[in-house]
């Protein structure tokens, strides 16, 4: 039989154990954890470039067994790290990932890793729309300096496989019924 003092520990045992419950937050957590800089200056001082462009052709790519979208980007305002008219830029598949969408003009803060340029969520990188303020921070930039021309360099791999593998299908086709008629 339970005595007096057993049922005191047990009941301010289990009300312990409700406000715990009901009053217990958790701290808020995101799987991407990232220190945005305060400003368009201090983002200028930790990227590799800073740059306005818009995104001409998108395609997806794995690299070392890691997907990434890999971006086109044709460069019209320049303020650090770029001299060229068009570059590639990366955004890995995780939850830091920055989405870019083709003909959308962006304000980019890429890192470099492994000699290609990074774009994350963790950056100043926006859509041009929401960037006036950096914009007006961050003053005129420089025009590209070197024109290049990515478009052959960044064609999808995927669709040359598809285009080979509908030949040889009317290849085939054509010698069944060659094969046929005779």
């Amino acid at each position: 039989m339970v005595n007096k003092r057993e049922k005191l520990l047990l009941f301010f045992s289990s009300l312990t154990l409700l406000t715990l419950v009901f009053f217990y937050q958790p701290a808020l957590t995101s799987a991407c954890n990232c220190d945005v800089p305060d400003n368009a200056t201090e983002a200028l001082d930790k990227a590799n470039a800073v740059f306005k462009g818009k995104v001409i052709k998108l395609k997806e790519e794995t690299i070392d067994g890691e997907k990434y979208d890999v971006a086109l980007i044709s460069v019209s305002e320049t303020w650090k790290g770029i001299k060229n008219s068009q570059v590639k830029v990366y955004t890995d598949w995780t939850s830091c990932q920055f989405e870019l969408e083709e003909e959308k003009e962006y304000l980019l803060f890429p890192y470099k890793y492994h000699d290609r340029l990074i774009v994350i969520n963790c950056g100043r990188s926006t859509e041009i729309k929401y960037a006036q303020e950096d914009l007006l921070e961050l003053g005129e930039g420089n025009e590209p300096t070197i024109k290049v021309q990515l478009e052959d360099d960044f064609k999808n791999g995927k669709s040359v496989i598809k285009i080979s593998f509908a030949l040889l299908l009317i290849i085939n086709l054509v010698l069944i019924f060659l094969r046929k008629k005779s």
